[in-house]
């Protein structure tokens, strides 16, 4: 979410220490942020077009076909020592 200080505050960033700048910034959902929302000690805005996150592309996922599914255990086998039986 991207909170800007409301006027005449200055809003300490509990993960950096550091006072939220007077053009915002975006700031995890926690307990704190949301308080310093209710409280009105920042106020709710809509991002920046720089500030925006790149779009994240998912990938399609397709079933493998039955009998062809892997468990996580190698399926090549190794060969045994030399003159011990299999």
């Amino acid at each position: 979410m991207f909170v800007i200080p409301s006027t005449g505050f200055v809003v300490i960033d509990p993960e950096t220490n550091q006072a939220l700048p007077p053009e915002g910034m975006n700031v995890p959902a926690s307990e704190y942020w949301l308080r310093r929302v209710r409280d009105q000690d920042v106020q709710l805005a809509p991002p920046s077009p720089q500030e925006e996150s790149p779009l994240v592309e998912t990938a399609e996922v397709v079933p493998l076909p039955q009998g062809k599914r892997k468990t996580g255990k190698s399926s090549t086998s190794t060969p045994a020592p030399s003159g011990q039986k299999e």
